[in-house]
């Protein structure tokens, strides 16, 4: 098994860029089997899933607010999907930080799983526009 086998295992289970290079892997390296990968998944569908009917609670929100997103986890490939956790990134966190939830489950072809986050936007957070 090469570098790049294992760095694509890493990114299969969930491993973020980030958390991989602070594992010793290199940069250079990583980005090149990521890319691979999201390129790979984009045009031959290697994870068939999808996420649909995303919902907010309102349409704008305000620093020291909460955001409720709700959606489903669909999954349209002809096999099962094991599902570890899953997660949202915002804007506002660092790109190896996520708002997750430990699912460990396991989605059926065809099947539908549904998420609701409660995600707090920071006081600290600037407003563009306002």
């Amino acid at each position: 098994m090469g570098i790049e086998d294992e760095i694509e295992r890493y990114l299969g289970e969930g491993y973020t860029p980030q958390q991989l290079i602070k594992m010793g892997y290199k940069k250079s390296t990583i980005y090149k089997v990521y890319e691979r990968l999201k390129t790979y998944t984009a045009q031959t569908g290697r994870y068939n899933w999808h996420i649909t009917r995303i919902k907010f609670n309102k349409l704008r929100y305000l620093p020291g607010e909460k955001i409720s997103v709700s959606f489903y986890f669909e999954n349209t490939s002809d096999r099962d999907i094991y599902l570890y956790n899953v997660g949202i990134w915002t804007e506002w966190l660092n790109p190896d930080e996520w708002y997750v939830q430990d699912v460990r489950e396991l989605v059926k072809s065809g099947q539908k799983r549904f998420f609701s986050f409660l995600i707090p936007i920071p006081n600290d957070i600037p407003t563009w526009g306002i």
